[in-house]
């Protein structure tokens, strides 16, 4: 891989004036170029070019391309030589099976052993990983003499999806008290990114030639009739392979050798600047309303932040990281290396002014649009970009959720400090049935339900004596989990409870609550 290019992907050096995240979509029919492996531009003089983020989509095998009064459908993906082999760069992706979450994740080996989703956590035994490869040398369209323009502009019919890969483990993160609220920011400044087709819209690849038929094809056989087996096998993804009936050619109009097309999804990644907000003790967040605040935010940034458009993206990404929130909201500069934008969030100037700013300006360009308020426009929320959710984005949701930390002040959590002065009694008995039985009353029936059924730990010690901050005398927790400072009290110590305030170091319930309950089960699972 070129200097440059390495230097750049990895954030070493800056993207701006180094172009190297783009390919090029090659005219076909070419053998001089083929045979030097279409590292040549063979365009005489036409040139086209996309970031890759974008050719995902715009040049993707099937697609309509017009440049110089001519139309061209790409084809083929170019392959290209790395450490002796002929081929392309490849990834295997795999989404969670929780319906709550539903995030992508990345491997570089098949069926990785004991993975866990980095999302919510869970186990990704059994998860079905296909392979993606990355178009790096670009694209081949499938004729070197292009169609003519029709009347009406042809559709655009991929669209490409991100995800947040979460790979650096060191990320910075601040707690910030906003009023009476919490807001939780995780900075890091080398996570990767992920750019995928749609999981639904796999692509037929030919591991010799590159030639690829694309979920909106048509597959012939050499009678002109439709192959409806392979036709089956193409719009359902319901093989890893296919043989079409009538043979396929190479880029240069040879008949290629090779019969099966297998099934691959495209990608690109990139790592890049990456703040993730978490706001604490809001569950229950809606999909729909999780969309329209991440646009919102997007929006806001790119204005307060003096951002060029584009130039901030984000994800949502499912949370099980004990905010007590079910959604996390990833904010990131859409360049690879990173550009800075979005770390100047968590600059504490001025009491965190970018952050405050930029909730502000949220909240008020969808609490005063003029559009329906249940629905949105382009002035509040919509951009091209997000067109496929414009019918889901609501700016009334957006500001309702906002409102309570609006004209707040941003100061940095200061934890309580907990001292355990007694660590009770241990309990030693097997199981939680054998602990209901020995301490009636001590939970709800229903809590008792709730904490059987998803096989939490026991308890460390019971009637443990704790002091600490905000807390004015030692108090005794019915249930102890020390390592992790969480408590849960009876009924009659709620006056305890309710007055302090708890922290990611100090966790307190009530055993009768079965809300509280529910937290718990979260922290402990």
């Amino acid at each position: 891989e070129p200097i440059i290019s390495f230097m750049s992907r990895n954030g070493i050096l800056p993207k701006y004036g180094f172009p190297v995240d783009t390919v090029e979509l090659k005219i076909g029919g070419d053998e001089e170029a083929e045979k030097a492996g279409w590292q040549r531009n063979s365009n005489k003089g036409l040139r086209l070019s996309r970031d890759m983020s974008q050719a995902i989509s715009d040049y993707a095998p099937g697609c309509k391309v017009i440049a110089n009064n001519k139309m061209y459908t790409p084809r083929y993906i170019s392959k290209y030589w790395k450490h002796g082999e002929n081929g392309f760069d490849h990834v295997f992706v795999a989404y969670c099976g929780n319906p709550d979450c539903r995030t992508l994740n990345a491997s570089l080996v098949k069926n990785p052993i004991d993975y866990h989703c980095k999302g919510c956590g869970g186990s990704m035994n059994g998860a079905t990983w296909e392979e993606a490869i990355c178009p790096s040398a670009g694209m081949i369209t499938d004729g070197k003499k292009g169609e003519a323009v029709p009347l009406k502009k042809p559709k655009k019919i991929y669209r490409s999806d991100y995800y947040f890969l979460e790979r650096d483990n060191e990320s910075a993160k601040i707690t910030l008290d906003v009023g009476d609220h919490k807001i939780t920011v995780i900075s890091s400044k080398k996570d990767e990114i992920i750019v995928t087709s749609s999981k639904g819209e796999p692509f037929y690849v030919c591991p010799s030639c590159g030639f690829t038929y694309g979920h909106f094809d048509r597959i012939k056989k050499k009678d002109g009739k439709t192959d409806t087996e392979a036709m089956k096998i193409l719009k359902f993804g319901t093989a890893d392979h296919m043989t079409p009936k009538a043979p396929h050619l190479r880029p240069t109009g040879a008949v290629c050798f090779c019969k099966d097309l297998y099934k691959k999804h495209l990608y690109h990644s990139f790592v890049t600047d990456i703040v993730q907000i978490a706001f604490n003790d809001r569950m229950g967040i809606s999909q729909n309303t999780a969309l329209s605040l991440m646009f919102a935010l997007i929006k806001a940034a790119e204005l307060k932040l003096g951002v060029e458009k584009n130039e901030i993206s984000g994800v949502l990404r499912f949370d099980s990281s004990g905010y007590n929130t079910n959604y996390r909201f990833i904010l990131f500069d859409n360049v690879p290396g990173g550009a800075g934008h979005v770390k100047r969030l968590v600059d504490s100037f001025n009491g965190y002014e970018n952050l405050k700013n930029v909730l502000m300006e949220a909240y008020d360009n969808t609490k005063n649009c003029e559009c329906d308020e249940h629905t949105s426009c382009y002035k509040c929320l919509r951009t091209y970009e997000n067109q496929k959710y414009h019918d889901v984005l609501s700016r009334i949701d957006v500001a309702d959720f906002l409102e309570i930390y609006i004209g707040q002040n941003i100061s940095e959590h200061k934890d309580a400090e907990v001292t355990i002065k007694d660590k009770g009694t241990k309990f030693i008995n097997g199981d939680w049935r054998s602990f209901f039985d020995t301490f009636p009353g001590m939970l709800s029936s229903l809590a008792e339900t709730l904490i059987e059924s998803n096989d939490i730990k026991l308890p460390d010690s019971l009637f443990a004596s704790i002091s600490g901050d905000g807390i004015d005398d030692t108090i005794q927790p019915s249930l102890c989990w020390l390592d992790k400072k969480i408590f849960v009290f009876d009924q009659s110590q709620r006056a305890y409870v309710d007055s302090i305030s708890n922290s990611d170091e100090l966790r307190l319930f009530v055993g009768d609550d079965n809300l509280d309950i529910l937290k718990l089960i979260d922290l402990l699972k």
